[in-house]
């Protein structure tokens, strides 16, 4: 008998519903502004073609939590949390490393508690539904060969491609 996948909390959900809505607000903001950065986003961005980048990845990151949450699965959403931590960590210590190019008010303590609190929640999020018995075993169609060595090449190459524009 295989083991069953447990739903996501509505508390979960909720969390995730709102992270997809900032997000998706944050790429609006940017995709659609990218030269007013300064009053429409949390600090100026230039050149607007970044703001663009930025939008992008906000973007991206709102199809990815809202297609988890849809879902309604902890299983298939569970690689979210390190995604979410990483990216709270980073950014909160960017933020504090840049504090200067932040305009102190609501803009900043929002942005602080967004990035702050999403890794808190997160972790407790993942400690939650793991101790409510989740399974880690392959429940739908396993990925195909050719589908992991597609994903593999390009990451690769993403990581290659990045390394060598640095450079």
């Amino acid at each position: 008998m295989l083991p069953k996948e447990i739903a996501m909390s509505p508390l979960l959900k909720a969390v995730f519903w709102f992270v997809a809505a900032n997000a998706l607000a944050g790429a609006a903001s940017l995709l659609l502004f990218p030269n007013q950065t300064e009053t429409l986003f949390f600090w100026p961005i230039r050149p607007p073609i970044s703001a663009g980048l930025f939008g992008a990845l906000y973007l991206c990151g709102a199809v990815a939590v809202s297609h988890a949450t849809l879902r309604g699965r902890w299983e298939t959403a569970r690689y979210l949390i390190p995604v979410l931590v990483s990216a709270g960590i980073l950014l909160t210590l960017t933020t504090f490393i840049h504090l200067d190019r932040f305009t102190p008010g609501f803009r900043l303590f929002y942005w602080l508690l967004i990035y702050i609190g999403a890794p808190l929640l997160a972790i407790y999020f993942y400690w939650q539904h793991e101790k409510a018995s989740a399974t880690w075993e392959v429940l739908g169609e396993p990925v195909t060969p050719a589908t992991r060595a597609v994903a593999m090449g390009l990451g690769i190459f993403l990581i290659l491609f990045g390394v060598v524009t640095m450079i």
